[in-house]
């Protein structure tokens, strides 16, 4: 009853599949973000573990032409050059993986953060669209509650004065007996 007359006066429920849709998308959007954001962790650490094996082969390369040499010693000035050369470079190598390795790391946190910020704001959408369909819901039920209550007043005066006009006639055709 109450509920039928609710829905006359206000129409159907809100679009459901419109608010599931937003959240279908926004949840997709989530995703998105996070195998992003793991596709870059795990292209770091294979990068970052490729500069580190790249380095520890040179090292050994260079350890071992040192040792089929003799000792450093007996190496020369230009080889030592080189070889000084060589492992400054590979250290420039090491600290530029290392910024890249950072660097990564701020965007993989920067990209968690999106999607932290991007799942709160879609609980506060959910929850702002039910806090305004109860309120909607509410506003109606008072609405309807005020207005069945008027109407019930108006139907008890209605039948009251009923009462009193068949009193009167009821009165009226006792005297004229």
């Amino acid at each position: 009853g109450l509920a039928e007359a609710l829905r006359a006066q206000t129409g159907p429920a809100p679009d459901q599949t419109w608010i599931a849709e937003q959240l279908a998308e926004a949840g997709r959007r989530v995703q998105e973000h996070a195998a992003e954001a793991g596709r870059l962790r795990a292209e770091c650490a294979c990068e970052a573990s490729s500069y580190e094996a790249k380095i520890r082969q040179l090292r050994m390369d260079i350890e071992a032409r040192v040792a089929d040499e003799g000792q450093w010693q007996n190496v020369s000035d230009s080889q030592q050059g080189c070889i000084k050369t060589l492992m400054s470079e590979l250290e420039v190598e090491r600290q530029d993986a290392r910024k890249k390795a950072s660097q990564q790391g701020k965007f993989m946190m920067e990209s968690d953060e999106k999607v932290w910020k991007l799942r709160v704001e879609m609980q506060d959408q959910h929850n702002e669209e039910r806090d305004r369909l109860r309120r909607d819901f509410d506003q109606q039920l008072w609405k309807l509650r005020s207005e069945l209550q008027e109407r019930s007043v108006a139907g008890v005066e209605e039948v009251h004065r009923a009462r009193m006009e068949l009193q009167q006639q009821q009165h009226s055709a006792r005297e004229a007996e």
